[in-house]
């Protein structure tokens, strides 16, 4: 009887060694799939920020080119507006210069008229 008692006793020690093992196994392969799931989560986090800097860059990329296209609008306004001026003060200045040329031919005919008037006088006397 003590021999199977004993054989028991093996078998029994057998089996707890055997279900620690399968313990030891199950526990290093959650271990395994523990570790795989937190590398993968980290690989996610990683191509998320990537996205994210790439979308940043082409949101501030956006901008930037609105940007440039308001000040290219705004140049082009002001260059218009340059023109205009340019145009006005030129327009300006030949109406100054006709009027002037208006205001000396005028003058030169009252001399003429003057100096006309006056032979007539001399003529006369």
């Amino acid at each position: 009887m003590k021999f199977h008692q004993a054989e028991a006793a093996e078998k029994e020690k057998e089996r707890q060694e055997k279900e620690k093992e399968r313990q030891a196994e199950a526990a290093e392969k959650e271990r395994q799939r523990q570790h795989e799931l937190e590398q993968r989560r980290q690989e996610l986090e990683l191509a998320a920020a990537e996205k994210e800097k790439e979308r940043q860059f082409e949101l501030r990329k956006k901008d930037e080119e609105r940007e440039f296209e308001r000040l290219k609008i705004a140049a082009e306004k002001e260059k218009r507006a340059a023109e205009r001026e340019q145009r006005e003060y030129e327009d300006a200045k030949l109406a100054r210069e006709r009027e002037q040329a208006r205001i000396a031919a005028d003058i030169a005919e009252e001399l003429e008229k003057l100096k006309t008037c006056s032979r007539d006088g001399e003529n006369a006397h």
